[in-house]
């Protein structure tokens, strides 16, 4: 049988001002276990799971010009199909319910389930028109990878790579699975006039302002999930990345010393900003999403973190400890050597008398250290071998 559970998981602390800090503060809602199977076995639509795959194509280009020196360069490019997703829709007698399947079948799906609530005597909440122009899910990323490097020879090495690329996503899944998307989640739910009203009311208080009716006019009675989800990835896209190591020995003797160095540098990650609408079901009943992300621009067109830079050096120095072929090496590493403290993450953010899940996606600073460089770190080993 199905069923489903709820619960509150309410931790939150206060500061001495009485204003809520990072914490957990959010319902477990409810929703509808099984339902998906439940109106296959009905006859209502079938399940047809194409597993997803990737086209690939890469062209390259080797040419060792000396004898210590060779460039490496290479075009990559690739596109995922069948892209699949789960994510809540709403059944027949209005509960949220999972839905699994591939992006390119949605419309069908929901076309069957609509049709199905029509004939039991209920209204059609899906329109024609948001199913004939949605979009399947979108994911691919295209590269030039270009590398300098001079191999080991006369005491020192050279290494360098740099990558020019992006990547452009609906925002479905993620690199390590395809299925955890909320692009078209809860697609009944269309952009009304009194959505955007909502979202004027709300700027006052919000630190980073929008003309919320330019910008979201346009979009009037197309499904909240779907507007201005294809972009760049938020997790992906870096424009450039390189990556430049080094290092050079000298021997004295028996003795021998190494310094050595790596420098990174990596355009900062898009900006994703976003305004919520409520996602209450149809029936007032059984929900599993309090709200749906209404995208402000789609990611990467507007804003970037800031790109960031790391530098990390290294000295070694190696000498005999009296046996034959006992050695003993003592090492000092600097992490982050210059220090950088750049901000990494913007999506979260805390405004006074507000909890931070509230918040989410208005740009403001999260007031936690790991959204920022980690600092300066030095290391020092001592090591024996023999």
């Amino acid at each position: 049988d199905a069923g489903y559970f709820g619960g509150v998981l309410n931790w939150n602390c206060l500061n001495e001002a009485g204003e809520p800090e990072v914490g957990y503060n959010f319902l477990w809602q409810d929703v509808t276990v099984g339902h998906m199977w439940d109106l296959v076995d009905a006859g209502v639509f079938e399940s047809n799971i194409d597993p997803y795959y990737k086209d690939e194509i890469v062209l390259g280009f080797e040419w060792q010009f000396s004898r210590n020196w060779a460039v490496d360069a290479k075009f990559i490019k690739w596109e995922l199909k069948d892209m699949m997703f789960s994510n809540t829709q709403v059944g027949l007698g209005g509960q949220q319910f999972y839905l699994t399947a591939n992006t390119k079948n949605l419309p069908s799906i929901l076309k069957a389930m609509d049709d199905a609530r029509v004939a039991g005597g209920a209204e059609s909440i899906i329109s024609q028109s948001s199913l004939d122009n949605f979009q399947p899910a979108q994911k691919e990323y295209q590269a030039l990878q270009i590398q300098l490097n001079r191999r080991v020879a006369g005491g020192w090495a050279l290494y360098n790579n740099v990558s020019f690329s992006e990547t452009d996503t609906t925002g479905s899944g993620a690199w390590w699975n395809n299925t955890n998307s909320n692009y078209a989640e809860d697609f009944h739910i269309v952009l009304t006039q009194t959505h955007i009203d909502g979202c004027v009311a709300q700027q006052p208080g919000r630190v980073e302002q929008i003309d919320c009716q330019a910008k979201f006019a346009p979009f009037l009675g197309q499904p909240v999930s779907t507007i201005n989800r294809l972009g760049k990835d938020i997790n992906n896209d870096r424009p450039i990345i390189l990556n430049s190591f080094g290092f050079k020995t000298w021997r004295v003797g028996k003795q021998d010393f190494t310094m050595g160095g790596h420098l990174t540098f990596q355009s900062g990650l898009p900006w994703l900003r976003f305004e919520t609408v409520g996602a209450v079901a149809v029936t007032g009943g059984n929900r599993a999403n309090s709200n749906v992300e209404l995208r402000v621009d789609p990611s990467g067109d507007q804003r970037r973190h800031t790109s960031e830079y790391t530098l990390n050096l290294s000295g070694a120095w190696g000498f005999p400890l009296g046996g034959k072929n006992l050695r003993g090496e003592f090492r000092v590493e600097m992490i982050n050597a210059t220090d950088q403290q750049r901000l990494r993450n913007l999506n979260f953010g805390r405004q006074s008398g507000l909890d931070s899940s509230s918040i989410a996606g208005r740009g403001e600073v999260w007031p936690a250290r790991r959204v920022f460089q980690r600092p300066r770190q030095v290391r020092a080993n001592f090591t024996v071998r023999f």
